[in-house]
């Protein structure tokens, strides 16, 4: 009982996860939904701290065709940025960004419950009590081996089966 009622500090590593399925995790520790005395009117979340954020991954070709916009405040001061360019900038910034978009407005403010890091390294060592595993390890179609490529099954096309006359 003295854990569900205390803030608990996880840690995980960002290597090679789908950006979106860590944002929606963590998205849901920083409001306490995983706890049983989870209450919309009281901030029971916990802390969480993401190692190695440089290396998200994202589907297909989305690094480069998904956009982030703001204005300055300024007439016909619309800036914008692809994902990419702002990996470059801050790596942490994609998955800060998608974090703070699931989060509702009035919750917001658990964003200082989130922790980032490029890296491995980070200052929380001595808060850290628990470790997340991440939703699933991405794998690119170069780590794989000749011989593992050659093993997996392939995709059937209509045209293996039907030949025109």
């Amino acid at each position: 009982m003295l854990r569900t009622h205390s803030t608990i500090w996880f840690i995980m590593n960002g290597d090679k996860q789908i950006l979106g399925r860590v944002a929606d995790i963590v998205s849901r520790i920083l409001l306490g939904l995983h706890k049983p005395i989870y209450a919309p009117n009281s901030g029971n979340g916990d802390c969480v701290v993401i190692t190695n954020c440089a290396n998200l991954v994202m589907h297909r070709n989305a690094w480069k065709s998904r956009v982030i916009r703001w204005h300055t405040g300024y007439p016909g001061q619309l800036r914008s940025m692809t994902h990419e360019q702002a990996h470059k900038l801050d790596p942490t910034m994609v998955l800060r960004r998608a974090v703070f978009k699931l989060l509702p407005v009035s919750k917001r403010r658990f964003m200082e419950n989130l922790h980032l890091f490029p890296g491995d390294r980070h200052p929380f060592n001595s808060n850290i009590s628990m470790e997340l595993e991440g939703p699933s390890n991405f794998t690119r179609l170069s780590e794989f081996t000749p011989e593992q490529i050659a093993a997996a099954p392939r995709i059937v096309f209509k045209s293996d089966f039907f030949h025109e006359t």
